[in-house]
């Protein structure tokens, strides 16, 4: 009975996800154990995963769905800690049973031949799939890597036995046993591991995916990894590229290893929420906008466009503000009008902060004979810690305008959005916003930015 209730509770619940549905799929299995308390459903929608159900009874191991399907497709079981994943296929009426062992191996019990046969190939190359998720998988990079290169050629000879009569299932199914062993290796490329200590050069591995006329076929969209695997992607062509000389792959540059330009929209779309400030989205995205080929990228192109175009930008007003230096004394932003100013945001507790000091130091002594540049940083450090700031900088011997912001909220972080640090931002010698986002010390990218707010003229 209280399986009944449940799967009832459910089959409302999941009415956003598959609204105006008449027809249901039924999910049932048992988990060898539970680590984050539920069972969680998920579609594939636009080249994701969007949750739809979960399933929290921990007093057993036994869970069940019944989801309304308006159309077949790509479903996901996992839990809430994404170290796993169960792929199914799902059509109106189906029925499902399974036994999933943690964390992820599973038995498809009843099912469709669909499910049978990805059943099929999990089994085929979970050697790789698994560990590519599990971070706490003990497996290190070597024989890793040669049981990838093992099971490159398994998709096309799985692909003779892709005939189970459903034609769009066939090539959904072709389609994933093209990229699952390369999707793997990505993913255990570029997740924080064990195996990175002992600073392994991936390059030459990563240099065999890195290669012209990349995923033509734009089924592909239809997978819930596709947006994750055209992220690690793009990772992977920067590596390799960065690898070859000191210039990091451009997004042009990625998106010309692309087959199309259906493709390359994708590509881009997923590079969408990573803009903040409308400079670099006009730099970077602007002069591709002719890749966002369907409705669905045009619109989002367009979103984030009118979004960003409200936001800050090159020539706006540099905040003003009335700060304390390591003496005491209050230093306004408006006192420097007529110079550049590189403002470095930052706290001894940072890391990554911390991490840039030695490169900025470097960029100070390429300037310091210019009058017309200023170096200051404004410590984002808590007011109990105003002492261990001071220490930190004489110490450290840092030099230029050091000023103390009294905690991460601030009038700073506020007008400039600041969620993360490190965070560099330079500003003209007419007092306005030059680069709103400027790139690190360490990036050789910002003398460039530097040079040319020097040269502008206001």
């Amino acid at each position: 009975m209280k399986k009944i209730l449940a799967c009832l509770f459910i089959l409302f619940c999941c009415t956003a996800c598959f609204a105006q549905s008449s027809s249901y799929a039924v999910i049932k299995g048992k988990m060898n154990e539970y680590r984050s308390g539920e069972i969680v459903l998920f579609k594939a929608v636009d080249g994701g995963r969007a949750k739809c159900a979960t399933y929290g009874n921990t007093k057993d191991l036994d869970f069940s769905f019944a989801v309304p399907v308006k159309e077949a497709g790509l479903y996901y079981l996992s839990d809430q800690t994404g170290w796993w994943y169960v792929r199914l296929y799902l059509k109106p009426n189906d029925q499902v049973e399974l036994n999933i062992s943690y964390p992820g191996k599973y038995q498809i019990v009843k099912g469709s031949p669909e499910n049978k046969l990805l059943w099929e190939w999990f089994n085929t190359v979970s050697a790789v799939t698994i560990p590519s998720f599990n971070s706490n998988d003990t497996i290190t990079f070597q024989p890793f890597s040669t049981k990838v290169n093992e099971l490159l050629p398994a998709g096309k000879k799985f692909q003779k036995r892709i005939v189970t009569g459903n034609s769009k299932f066939n090539e959904l199914m072709k389609q994933i046993t093209d990229i699952d062993v390369e999707y793997a290796a990505l993913r255990f490329c570029f997740t924080p591991r064990d195996c990175w200590s002992t600073h392994v050069d991936f390059t030459p591995f990563l240099s065999q995916f890195v290669v012209p006329k990349k995923y033509c076929n734009t089924q592909l969209m239809k997978l819930g990894e596709w947006n994750d695997l055209l992220q690690l992607f793009s990772t992977a062509a920067t590596f390799v590229k960065h690898a070859a000389g000191p210039t990091a792959a451009s997004l042009k540059q990625t998106c010309e290893l692309f087959c199309n330009d259906t493709i390359r929209g994708a590509f881009l779309s997923t590079k969408l929420g990573s803009y903040k400030y409308i400079d670099k989205f006009q730099e970077e995205i602007v002069p591709l906008e002719s890749y966002f080929i369907t409705a669905s990228q045009k619109k989002a192109y367009q979103e984030k466009l009118s979004e960003l175009s409200k936001a800050l930008h090159k020539g706006s007003p540099a905040a003003n503000f009335n700060f304390e230096d390591s003496t005491g004394t209050q230093v306004s932003m408006e006192s420097f009008k007529g110079k550049v100013v590189l403002i470095d945001m930052w706290a001894t507790w940072c890391q990554p902060c911390r991490g840039e000091i030695p490169h900025l130091k470097k960029l100070e002594e390429e300037y310091k004979d210019n009058k017309n540049v200023v170096f200051m940083g404004i410590s984002f450090d808590e007011s109990r810690d105003k002492q261990k700031w001071k220490t930190f900088l004489h110490e450290n011997d840092m030099a230029g305008v050091q000023l103390f912001a009294s905690g991460f909220k601030n009038p700073v972080s506020d007008y400039y959005q600041v969620n993360a640090i490190p965070r560099f931002i330079v500003i003209d010698k007419a007092g306005k916003i030059f680069d709103v986002d400027a790139p690190r010390p360490s990036q050789p990218q910002l003398k460039t930015v530097i040079d040319k707010a020097l040269e502008a003229t206001n």
